[in-house]
């Protein structure tokens, strides 16, 4: 029987060791790279952070600049101070080599979640086209996800109904933290969400702006059908903004004056002709790519004073 040379021994273990070697230093870079992008990661969130905050901040400054000067009696006065927001809202910032911007939107252009009814709901989802019957049920089913107790409503869902569907999500009789927990109520599917999305909220105080909100909105008020949404609209189109019930009746033809009067207990307690609330969403712009939703909430004008309530990230 031969035995392997001593000198082959050496070398398949200095071989052996070199492979080792390798394969260490391999995972050492690998995890090095790992922490690399992961420090970087952090560190680009912290600037975006900071900059959606920016955003946030100097907004407000214009926003209560624009009241303030709505408030001083030596300037012309504005029946709405944010009716028409600076353009400047809206701008692209940069800071520490980042940039973003903020959108807003007057969330009384939007139905409120909270303060609806189950009829505005339902005029709501038909006027977006949704067939009537799944119209009246979904209303139904989101005024019980809503509220204090176990109780069906007619066409509605309560505990029982989700337990015999397929989700294991119930109704948490309490109001919605965000639009997208419709997603969860019963019957609800992603393109009527995707759908609706664009004409609910769930901040301010639920008072519909007539100079803001769209056809789809107004319709959802009860009193006002589809000839007068349309003949509001045209008055936002042109760009009158509508102070109180008494110049909307002015400004209208007389046979809309004539029905608007006959209904005016229905809707006029449900809508305001002012911007009262702002919803925000910061949007930072990557070179590919946009960071949204950074910070996202709602801007509340209180006097001359703008005051905000963070809301909850998608």
């Amino acid at each position: 029987m031969r035995w392997p040379r001593r000198e082959g021994f050496a070398l398949m273990s200095a071989l052996w060791f070199m492979v080792l070697l390798s394969s260490v230093g391999l995972e050492v870079a690998l995890q090095a790279r790992i922490w690399r992008r992961t420090v970087l990661v952090r560190v680009e969130r912290a600037q975006s952070d900071q900059l959606a905050h920016a955003l946030v901040e100097r907004a407000k400054v214009l926003l209560a600049e624009r009241a303030r000067l709505a408030a001083d009696p030596a300037t012309s006065p504005l029946d709405d101070p944010w009716q028409r927001r600076t353009p400047a809202l809206g701008d692209t910032v940069c800071l520490a080599g980042r940039c973003g911007r903020l959108d807003a939107r007057d969330a009384g252009a939007r139905l409120h979640l909270h303060q609806a009814s189950a009829e505005d709901l339902e005029r709501l989802f038909v006027a977006l086209r949704v067939d009537a019957g799944r119209a009246a049920q979904l209303a139904a089913a989101i005024v019980d996800w809503q509220d204090g107790d176990d109780l069906r409503r007619v066409r509605g869902a309560e505990r029982e109904e989700y337990r015999r569907g397929i989700t294991r999500v119930f109704p948490s009789n309490a109001p919605f933290a965000n639009t997208d927990d419709l997603i969860d109520v019963f019957g609800m599917d992603r393109a009527i969400l995707e759908r609706t999305r664009p004409f609910v909220t769930v901040v301010g105080r639920g008072a519909i702006n007539v100079n803001t909100a769209p056809r789809e909105v107004l319709l959802s008020i009860e009193g006002i059908g589809p000839e007068l949404a349309a003949q509001i609209e045209l008055l936002q189109r042109a760009g009158i903004t509508v102070r109180s019930a008494e110049h909307l009746m002015e400004l209208l033809p007389r046979h809309l004056r004539e029905g608007l009067v006959a209904r005016r207990g229905l809707w006029e307690r449900k809508v305001t002709y002012r911007v009262e609330t702002l919803e925000y969403e910061t949007v930072v712009l990557g070179a590919d790519s946009e960071w949204r939703g950074s910070e996202r909430g709602a801007m509340h004008l209180i006097g001359e004073a703008v005051l905000t309530s963070p809301g909850r990230a998608p």
